[in-house]
């Protein structure tokens, strides 16, 4: 019997030796040359996943964002980029006349009626948003070697193998969800693909009929499924759950640990970013509960260490410093110009997080802030991401915190939370001025596609 690589929450689903056979008839399926660039508007679907795996087997290079992606900003990628091909759902509408080169399904191929000339790097592979840039047309390349590494490490520290089930509700131009698909496919495993919210049914129906053995998800889904008390559902195929994407609140990550324990399973904490291929770094499922909120340490060949301002590495346990990365899925650099497509590696396999982190007496790392998240107030240097986790821990996990070097501002949704309880805590925790903290009344707290907290759009908001 033949292992499915791919599956969608629609029924549809391809063998690895489909995938395989697709690969190879993919450039005469699609009628692209090698180094094409098309603009792929993506979906958690067969059709989207194995048409980015047909472009990387191809030499064709993908930009890959999000499907349903605002108007205005699709065009500043055409305006940018001037890809000649954009490879979409049928249901996706484009305000630009383009011409049907063929349809797959419920997904086309569409030619630009004029041609650019692209001059691409003969190493890049791919293009992936910013996770922070949701709202700019930021890329950041990768390499070949970028993926293959990345995937092969992952698969390897994860333990994958071909009886793996994995669930990806997070988006395949998400760095993280495109790392658990190619780490899994890599593995010989099966991926199940969907775009269903984690609050529909039809999610939790899917996770227990396909028998799934894991799932990876951001702070931002682990939010939402403690919200719904996924603990006591009766999943028995689930093993693993896995957690990327940023920093779990203190109180989320015992849950989680607590959780992973008492039922057998194991709860995987990563740490990575799209400029990295994703996962940087693990900690092993058993010290979950010993090591809270730890990032562990570099998967397989990788290296991480500390810096200071200096530049020189800190040795002292205990002592914080920038997190720098050292390995093979470090991508070759950004994009924000048609011209920087051709651009070659310019950062030969060492990228500076902007991280700050110490590690402890067993070389264990644990992140504590951002360098950009920090304001002075009255002199004195806050740390808005540490005081985001004072007050989560005291207040619960409907807060951020942003500001300037006038103010830092707390903001909630929660309108009968204690705006003076609130700033006395600051207060008292912190050793400044009561005036240096105010509380902001919202109706929402502004997310990026990650579900991350869009703190650039929360300045503007104040």
């Amino acid at each position: 019997m033949k292992k499915t690589a791919l599956k969608e929450y629609k029924g549809f689903s391809l063998s690895h030796p489909e995938l395989e056979d697709y690969c190879k008839s993919f450039k005469e399926r699609f009628k692209l040359k090698e180094r094409e660039l098309v603009l792929q508007l993506c979906d958690n679907t067969v059709n989207s996943a194995a048409f980015f795996f047909g472009c990387i087997s191809n030499k064709v290079v993908p930009l890959m964002i999000n499907g349903n992606i605002d108007k205005d900003l699709f065009m500043q990628y055409i305006s940018i980029y001037k890809p000649n091909y954009i490879y979409k759902n049928r249901d996706v509408r484009l305000q630009s006349d383009w011409d049907v080169v063929t349809a797959c399904d419920e997904h086309v191929l569409l030619e630009a009626k004029e041609k650019t000339e692209h001059i691409l790097y003969d190493q890049l592979s791919l293009l992936l948003p910013t996770s922070g840039s949701t709202g700019s047309p930021k890329l950041v390349r990768h390499s070949y070697r970028n993926i293959e590494a990345s995937a092969v490490n992952v698969a390897n520290a994860f333990k994958l193998c071909g009886n793996e089930r994995t669930m990806l509700s997070l988006p395949i131009y998400f760095t993280q969800g495109l790392s658990v698909l190619c780490s899994h496919i890599h593995a010989g495993a099966m991926v199940y693909l969907t775009d269903d919210a984690l609050t529909d049914l039809k999610f939790w129906d899917a996770l227990q009929d396909e028998k799934i053995t894991s799932y990876s998800g951001v702070p931002y889904s682990y939010e939402i499924m403690d919200k719904l008390r996924f603990y006591k559902m009766d999943l028995p195929s689930l093993k693993v759950i896995n957690q990327g994407g940023g920093r779990l609140t203190d109180k989320l990550w015992d849950k989680l640990a607590y959780y992973a324990k008492e039922t057998g399973r194991e709860f995987i904490a990563t740490y990575g970013a799209t400029e990295t291929t994703a996962r940087m770094s693990m900690l092993p499922p058993g010290l979950a509960i010993e090591k809270r909120c730890s990032i562990g340490k570099p998967l397989g060949d990788y290296e991480i260490w500390l810096e200071d301002d200096a530049g020189s590495v800190i040795t002292e346990c205990g002592a914080s410093g920038e997190l720098v990365f050292k390995g093979e899925s470090v991508t070759l650099g950004y994009a924000e110009s048609l011209a920087d497509l051709s651009k070659g590696d310019e950062r030969y396999g060492i990228y500076k997080t902007g991280d700050i982190a110490y590690r402890d007496k067993d070389g264990f790392y644990f992140i504590t802030g951002r360098l950009s998240r920090f304001i002075k107030v009255f002199g004195l240097r806050i740390g808005l991401d540490e005081a985001e986790r004072l007050i989560k821990s005291r207040f619960g996990d409907g807060f951020v915190c942003t500001g300037s070097d006038e103010q830092l501002f707390v903001c909630t949704t929660d309108r009968s939370a204690d705006r003076h309880e609130i700033r006395q805590f600051l207060k008292d925790k912190l050793k400044i001025n009561i005036s240096a903290f105010e509380v902001a009344f919202l109706d929402e707290i502004p997310k990026n596609q990650s579900g991350k907290t869009n703190y650039s759009e929360l300045k503007k908001l104040l």
